[in-house]
């Protein structure tokens, strides 16, 4: 990820992808728009989390989006897949992203999905297809064990593990 402009309101830089044989490109930010009176805007804020698939054919990122009415910093809300020198698909869940994944040799990708104030803690998991952007599978956090079930799909569990380790770390809720 490129640095971020010391003039500009973006909380990141643009994404700079490196090629084994020495090409490379820039995806930049969209421009920012402004809205109006009757008018609500929620605009790309940043790119994170950079992730290549294990064959290095595929790579994605997460786009970070203001919260509008909840807060005044972003949140990650789109999966991008890019394979090929372009942008493939972008697999919105409709929640906050707390950390996603490659699955099954970069077919699939995992999300975890949270609110965006409390405990760094998921309570959905959803896998997509990568081709397609089809929903293949979910999994919910039981409420009374605050964790999920006994027979949970393993890549669930993966994305639990990363969460709980990224909320040791760097907690996503910046109350």
């Amino acid at each position: 990820m490129a640095e971020r402009d010391p003039d500009s309101t973006y909380e990141t830089g643009p994404l700079k992808i490196f090629y084994s044989d020495g090409t490379h490109l820039v995806e930049r930010l969209p421009p920012k728009r402004k809205g109006g009176p009757h008018e609500i805007v929620s605009n790309q804020e940043g790119i994170e989390d950079p992730q290549v698939t294990d064959d290095g054919k595929t790579m994605g990122w997460l786009e970070t989006f203001d919260n509008i009415g909840d807060s005044n910093y972003a949140f990650p809300f789109v999966v991008v897949i890019f394979r090929s020198g372009a942008i493939q698909r972008r697999i919105i869940p409709e929640r906050i992203i707390w950390d996603w994944k490659f699955f099954d040799g970069g077919k699939t990708v995992g999300v975890s999905l949270g609110y965006p104030h409390g405990e760094a803690v998921a309570d959905q998991y959803k896998l997509y297809d990568v081709n397609t952007g089809r929903l293949l599978a979910e999994a919910e956090v039981d409420a009374e064990l605050e964790d999920l079930p006994p027979g949970a799909p393993e890549w669930a569990k993966q994305l639990e593990g990363k969460v709980a380790a990224r909320s040791q770390d760097a907690p996503r809720c910046r109350e």
